[in-house]
């Protein structure tokens, strides 16, 4: 701690670097948590059989990477509007209410994220969704999307904070 002082704020530094291992080791907790969300969410929407509605340990492999690929996204997104994660030991995390203005523009990241991931897998622009083929309607803008779409990413960006203190984190203010 004493050569740290020379350089940085030792306890903030040793603070943010414990918040990274853990944040990454809380990498399994946050994906199984926004895939519980999604059921959540999606039920009575999709139908049972729908391969995104099975449970986590029967979830296909692509599909549980995807989740853990969105809760890695969730500090940059939290970033951009001013927020960071701490993870929290001794109290209940406390959740955070996000604006319109903060919502819309993390929904409009997580679309690009979500963009990106599926172009890295292969999929491609089509107006008709066919997953067997890796072809969707959704791969356009966030300002593009129907409103029903633009909806899922906001249900995502509104639901962090309890996805977070699932994993015993929280988003606080920077």
């Amino acid at each position: 701690a004493d050569q740290l002082e020379l350089h940085v704020d030792a306890e903030t530094f040793l603070r943010l670097a414990a918040r990274d291992v853990i944040l990454n080791a809380a990498r399994e907790v946050l994906g199984q948590a926004i895939h519980a969300r999604y059921l959540a969410d999606q039920q009575g929407i999709k139908p049972p059989d729908d391969p995104s509605m099975q449970p986590w340990n029967s979830l296909d492999k692509g599909l549980r990477e995807s989740n853990r690929q969105q809760a890695d996204h969730i500090a940059t997104k939290l970033r951009a509007v001013g927020y960071g994660i701490l993870p929290v030991h001794d109290r209940v995390p406390c959740p955070v209410t996000f604006t319109d203005d903060e919502v819309e523009m993390m929904a409009a990241m997580e679309h690009d994220r979500w963009m990106t991931e599926r172009r890295l897998d292969g999929w491609v622009y089509a107006k008709d969704r066919d997953v067997d083929h890796k072809m969707s309607s959704c791969l356009v803008p966030y300002a593009e999307l129907p409103e029903n779409v633009k909806k899922w990413d906001r249900q995502f960006v509104r639901a962090i904070s309890q996805i977070l203190a699932l994993a015993n984190h929280e988003a606080h203010r920077l």
